[in-house]
């Protein structure tokens, strides 16, 4: 008998000093667990995990796999047994068995390199993960429907890396291309609605090979590029998704706004030039062009190509007003002679009614349309009356403008 209460005493005293410390700080995560209580064990791995004395075992973080797997079993109880279930508490306990596992492999490996040990969790530990793939993917879906983008991304990011790390083998069966690169898209989209900008082209070589996607992707590519103030690079983008979608006139619409917003009215009129030059019948093209046409004082051409446009799209109001500006412009810029009496006098009176006419019905046209938008029409028209000497219209602008 004391031979054995000595031999008892020996091991324990040759036995690692960590060891016995280790065993005694597990010892009530272990008593957690086999009461059920996976949050409260969950609790007492966090607190050791940045303890220096534990942070680097893989058994603390083997425990912290275990509790989290009894609250997935508990949420998953009441989803099979029809109860309310906490669709958060569920995803995230699953999302803990993946970080759980992953920190395991990480501390098992560097153990590994110092003691040339085998992995002794990685066997068990890749059958959970294979297990819970399909589940992984499902709560970046559920998160990104709730449009809790950060959480999206957290899921996703072990859903698309995981199968690229050794602990995942050789389970290729288990990956569905499809629902890779949709979950791919979800990362990228996520990312940009977060403010992640860093993060949206992870997933490029995806995205952009998939023709479900590709749209998509390079419209995001192109607003990240704009958050960041990277024009440069949205102006690319866009110029790519404008070859490649001719049909969708968003790319376009965008890079043109973008121009006409910091008065590179020339880059403006070149692109629409040359693109209604390819598709000769667009009126989005044509019509594009008479604005920056006006900002660059060219208003011949401006009523030339604006007027051509109205014969197909004669509703269009901001048409109606380039031209009916460009006319008064050319109105305004000729300068009568002192003497009335003159021929040249006559002919640039003439010339000057003639310009005001042809802006009238436009500039009406385009005050049926936005009867508020009085800074725009209200000088303008005040002007073509007085011109015209249309007396009672010339009083009733009176009276609007003061």
């Amino acid at each position: 008998m004391k031979r054995i209460v000595c031999l008892s005493l020996l091991l324990i005293l040759s036995a690692p000093f960590s060891l016995i410390l280790s065993q005694k700080a597990y010892k009530p995560i272990r008593t957690l667990l086999k009461e059920k209580k996976g949050k409260e064990a969950l609790t007492k791995v966090k607190e050791l995990e940045i303890d220096s004395a534990y942070k680097d075992d893989p058994k603390l973080y083997d425990l912290g796999k275990l509790a989290n797997m009894l609250i997935y079993e508990k949420e998953n109880e009441k989803l099979y047994l029809t109860k309310q279930c906490d669709t958060i508490s569920f995803f995230q306990s699953i999302y803990g068995i993946y970080d759980y596992i992953l920190k395991c492999e990480s501390k098992e490996k560097m153990l590994l390199e110092k003691e040339h040990k085998k992995p002794k969790y990685r066997k068990s530990n890749q059958s959970i993960i294979h297990t819970f793939y399909k589940n992984i993917g499902a709560g970046g879906r559920y998160f990104f429907k709730k449009k809790n983008f950060e959480e999206t991304i957290n899921f996703l990011d072990f859903y698309l890396e995981i199968t690229n790390s050794e602990i995942w083998g050789k389970r290729d069966d288990l990956i569905s291309n499809k629902a890779v690169v949709h979950s791919a898209y979800m990362y990228q989209k996520s990312a940009y609605l977060s403010g992640n900008y860093d993060k949206v082209i992870r997933y490029n070589s995806l995205t952009l090979n998939d023709s479900s996607f590709r749209k998509q992707v390079i419209d995001l590519l192109a607003k990240t590029s704009e958050c960041t103030h990277d024009t440069i690079q949205m102006q690319k983008y866009l110029k790519q998704g404008i070859t490649e979608y001719p049909d969708d006139p968003s790319f376009f619409n965008k890079i043109y706004d973008y121009y006409i917003a910091v008065q590179q009215n020339d880059l403006a009129y070149t692109l629409a030039d040359s693109l209604s030059t390819i598709y000769p019948d667009s009126t989005l093209y044509n019509a594009a062009k008479v604005l920056p046409l006006v900002r660059m004082g060219r208003y011949h051409d401006a009523i030339e190509v604006g007027e051509q446009v109205l014969k197909v799209d004669t509703l269009n109001a901001d048409l109606h007003y380039y031209v009916g500006l460009s006319y008064c412009v050319m109105a305004d810029s000729i300068k009568l002679p002192t003497s009335i009496n003159s021929k040249s006098y006559r002919t640039k009176s003439k010339e000057k009614k003639d310009y005001y006419l042809k802006a009238l019905p436009h500039l009406e046209q385009y005050r049926n349309k936005y009867p508020d938008d009085v800074d725009k029409w209200g000088q303008m028209l005040h002007d073509v009356y007085w011109g015209l000497n249309m007396g009672k219209q010339y009083d009733d602008i009176l009276k609007i403008l003061k």
